[in-house]
Parts: structure tokens; C-alpha cells; sequence
């Protein structure tokens, strides 16, 4: 080895979503990628391996992932079905993070304001906790 950092996306196709550009909607390696790759960044297969083992009930090999990434095994039908629930668990997650960044925003332009976005919950908890002398 010479000490330099592994690069995983050698030799690899861009990930491509034909579904966007209004193809028909397969669940292939590329869009497989695409997939992981959004929702979880450059380090998707062992997270996406981790979330459909879950939605399986039964543990996945992110070796498995990668196979099914690289083209070498074909992806199982009931893949389609788990990373549309992943996908809808990681808008919900989205959708909260981004209240809690407006909350946030408003509450540094206006910090007397008292709202009831979730990030000012976020921030009465964190002052008690602080008060308590819980948080390190």
C-alpha cells in the first residue's frame, strides 16, 4: 500500500435517474447508487444495507449492495418497495431538519420572539439541560 486514501468512485458511471427524465422506472445499479448516493453521500452502500436489512427484517451485507451496484447480481423485486419507505422515512427526516432551520433563523434575527417551531422546543430543552448542568 502506499499510504493514499482509496478512491471508490473509480471506473464507476455517473449514478443516473432515468425515472427523472421521465423513463421507465427500473430499479437498476445506476439508479441503485443514485438512491444511496442522495441519501446518505459518498459512503451509501453499508448505511442503504443497514435500512433495507431493517426493512427486510433480516440482516444485508453491504457487500451484497455493492454487488447489486456494480451489476454483477441483479437486484431483487422487493428492494423497489423497501427504498420507497426509505425514501419517504428521509423526506420526513428532511422536512423536520428544515423546520428546525427556519426555527432557528428566526430565532437568531429575533431572539425575544417566543414561536413554537420545533427547533425553539429544541432550544428550551438544551437551555434546561444546560441549567442542570447535563450537557458536556
Amino acid at each position: 500500500m502506499d499510504g493514499s486514501k482509496k478512491k471508490y468512485r473509480n471506473n464507476l458511471p455517473l449514478p443516473e435517474d432515468t425515472t427523472m427524465r421521465g423513463g421507465p422506472v427500473l430499479l437498476t445499479p445506476g439508479f441503485l447508487r443514485f438512491v444511496g448516493e442522495l441519501l446518505f453521500g459518498e459512503r451509501w452502500q453499508t448505511p442503504l444495507a443497514h435500512r433495507l436489512g431493517e426493512a427486510r427484517g433480516k440482516m444485508l451485507s453491504p457487500a451484497t449492495v455493492h454487488r447489486w451496484s456494480m451489476g454483477s447480481r441483479s437486484i431483487p423485486d422487493w428492494v423497489g418497495e423497501a427504498l420507497a419507505l426509505i425514501l419517504e422515512s428521509g423526506q420526513r427526516d428532511l422536512d423536520h431538519r428544515a423546520r428546525m432551520v427556519a426555527g432557528l433563523a428566526t430565532r437568531i434575527r429575533n431572539p425575544l420572539a417566543r414561536d413554537s417551531s420545533p427547533s425553539s422546543d429544541w432550544a428550551g430543552k438544551e437551555r434546561s439541560q444546560s441549567r442542570q448542568g447535563s450537557i458536556h
